[in-house]
């Protein structure tokens, strides 16, 4: 048992630094045991190239003298080797191999011009020295309580190193230490100044060495928890969570233009100017279309929101999900103190947005984003009396740690009433044949209550809703909807929920998200596309697109509009259309065909007649699929329906409730 103890913990080391590890323990004790002969393992350049002894390129780095400081360098080369491996490069341990290759092959240069054959203590300090590098603000303890920051790590144990040996100087930990900042400059501060990475990690390492999975943490919200209610899935577990679920380091917000309109600094590990680098290398190159970008060991997470990038930074291994989560809040919370956030409400409310960004970010982690209750606290109000303000702490500090922190009990409307919005965007791939090779919608349910008090709502939808996965426990109805996870909205009920699918909560005051869902079962297309594209010789195109609306003739679905492909040699299109207007674009390589207004059940016909251009090297036609846009009132294609809605409070007042349904087009592709 002690045995198997020993073995999980030693496979529970990184790779890189356990292989370290264990080649350092292995060739320095065969050393000192007379295995190994002494001058058999130091480098030495002519025997490497006249004799071919390649493996005087490897065993210098592994040899230590036995000792008390034998322990003391293998607890180094553990602590600060795990702690780079497991968090500044948690999931790619190919890169933090290739600092050790790259920092072996510079001091295996330099070590010989300074006298330096075994070379150990130049990799010691350079995994030391990296470490430092990356956690500058941290403080280390040493030698009776000695306290200081980590970037003088390095320093300090040279000192030491040569104080103990006589005033010697370490020449090889200098060289470590060399190798560590030339590494750090052309792989992290250079990229991060806007140049390139001048030592990628080469592909081979990535064939060797593939990234590992980091395990994540479910997001449960800034400050504030987020219910979450997913399907069973087989063979499903807890994932451990990490260490830093959101560290942000500094938080902007750019115009289009690339001007740093509000900007914050949580840490100490990122400067001002770093602000710079996001506008040269996202938003000036329009060739970026990732939302996350790794320069160096600065991440940039952004979000696109009218004419502003929303920009989060952080050099921690942080959840993903959870920043953009906190991004997105933060887009709410400025709709709701300015009804809509775009340059023009950012300029105007710079002052409130600073305060707001005090208070939801305390020291990088997310803290409270409820906009009600920020609402409390953070005006645009004149100064009140010193009692209001007594009384208004008091009454906050009610609310932040009360049962229902997201509502004020205090709230009075003339007319109460309670908007309901189902909200579905339609993902389909139709293939030639007309099969449906994928086929999901995402919903959301959106609420605006204006209700007085602190009233309780149940809500209830279909006549069932299954969430099983297993097919022997579903019992199919004309009104079920399976649905294959959902996220709830933080002050629902859950309880309430798995025993009888009614939505029970106290809704916040004003617009909320109360649930979203996502079915890929029993989908109703809204539109069925028959394309029919015949090349005729080299020089013309023929197309005859046929749409259907599957939905109700009682309904009308608006903003239809339909992008065609053409080829890129295409000289001119004529089109003839039997509802609405199309066109060619050239400039989109496609025929846009545009309905105002499509009433259900109809079907309307584009005939077209491309005109292409003789071409001296002539290319397949890839047929990139036809893409769709649409709005449908009053339809759902998952089926899902809002059977009642109920409004439960202490005064007994009526309540005025509107439902109203809608489906969009998502990702809506048929190819042809």
């Amino acid at each position: 048992m002690a045995e198997n103890e020993l073995l999980a913990a030693y496979k529970s080391i990184p790779i890189v630094t356990r292989t370290l590890l264990t080649a350092t323990i292995l060739l320095s004790v065969s050393l000192t045991l007379g295995v190994v002969p002494f001058y058999y393992v130091h480098l030495d350049w002519s025997l490497i190239i006249y004799k071919f002894q390649l493996h005087r390129l490897f065993t210098p780095f592994f040899i230590s003298s036995l000792g008390f400081n034998f322990l003391f360098d293998l607890y180094f080369l553990f602590t600060y080797g795990s702690q780079l491996e497991s968090s500044t490069y948690a999931g790619r341990s190919v890169d933090f191999a290739w600092f050790v290759i790259f920092t072996s092959i510079v001091s295996a240069i330099i070590g010989p011009y300074v006298g330096a054959y075994f070379l150990f203590q130049s990799l010691l300090i350079s995994v030391i020295c990296l470490w430092s590098l990356s956690n500058p603000e941290r403080v280390v303890s040493f030698m009776f309580g000695f306290q200081f920051k980590a970037i003088y790590f390095p320093w300090v144990l040279i000192t030491y190193t040569s104080i103990m040996s006589g005033a010697i100087i370490p020449w090889g930990m200098l060289v470590g230490v060399a190798s560590a900042h030339l590494y750090y400059f052309l792989n992290h501060t250079y990229p991060a100044m806007g140049g390139p990475n001048l030592i990628p990690t080469p592909w081979l390492l990535h064939k060797l060495l593939p990234p590992q999975e980091i395990a994540g943490a479910r997001f449960t919200g800034g400050g504030t928890t987020e219910n979450v209610y997913r399907a069973p899935a087989p063979a499903a577990g807890d994932i451990s969570s990490p260490t830093h679920f959101a560290m942000i380091s500094a938080f902007f917000i750019y115009n289009q233009k690339g001007e740093v309109l509000i900007s914050r600094l949580y840490r100490q590990d990122l400067k001002r100017s770093i602000a710079d680098i996001f506008r040269i290398q996202v938003i000036s190159n329009t060739d970026v279309r990732s939302p996350i970008i790794t320069l160096g060991s600065t991440s940039f997470f952004h979000v696109r929101h009218e004419n502003l990038y929303i920009v989060a930074l952080t050099k921690w291994n942080a959840n993903a999900a959870l920043i953009f989560e906190f991004c997105y809040r933060v887009i709410n919370i400025g709709r709701s103190y300015f009804g809509k956030l775009d340059e023009e409400a950012v300029k105007a409310n710079f002052v409130v947005i600073y305060e707001l960004l005090d208070e939801v970010l305390d020291f990088g982690y997310p803290q409270n984003s409820e906009a009600d209750t920020l609402k409390m606290y953070i005006t645009t109000e004149s100064v009140k009396s010193e009692r209001a303000i007594m009384e208004d702490s008091a009454r906050i500090t009610i609310q932040a740690t009360g049962a229902t922190s997201w509502r004020r009990s205090d709230v009075k409307y003339r007319k109460n009433e309670a908007f309901i919005d189902v909200i579905e965007s339609v993902n389909l791939l139709l293939s030639v044949q007309g099969n449906v090779l994928r086929s999901d919608v995402a919903g959301q349910i959106m609420m605006r209550a204006y209700l007085s008090g602190t009233p309780e709502c149940k809500f209830g939808l279909n006549d069932k809703i299954l969430l099983e996965k297993d097919p022997s426990n579903r019992r199919r109805t004309s009104n079920t909807v399976e649905i294959d996870d959902c996220q709830f909205h933080q002050c629902v009920k859950l309880g309430k929920f798995d025993s009888d699918r009614n939505i029970s909560f106290i809704p916040p005051d004003g617009e909320f998200e109360l649930m979203r869902y996502r079915t890929s079962d029993n989908i109703n297309l809204p539109f069925k596309v028959h394309p029919v594209v015949t090349e005729i010789g080299k020089s013309k195109i023929e197309y005859r697109i046929l749409v259907k609306a599957n939905f109700s003739s009682k309904l009308n679905a608006n903003g239809v509009v339909l992008n065609i492909p053409t080829p890129l040699n295409t000289a001119g299109v004529t089109c003839s259309v039997s509802a609405g207007k199309a066109k060619y674009v050239p400039a989109e390589n496609s025929i846009v065909w545009k309905i105002p207004r499509f009433q259900g059940q109809s079907e309307y016909m584009l005939t077209a007649e491309a005109n292409l251009t003789a071409m001296t090297h002539k290319k397949a036609w890839s047929r990139p699929p036809i893409s769709m846009d649409f709005q449908v009132l009053m339809f759902t294609s998952s089926g899902l329906l809002v059977r009642f809605l109920k409004v439960f409070e202490k005064s007994n007042y009526q309540s005025v409730k509107w439902v109203r349904y809608m489906t969009k087009a998502g990702n809506y592709q048929i190819r042809f």
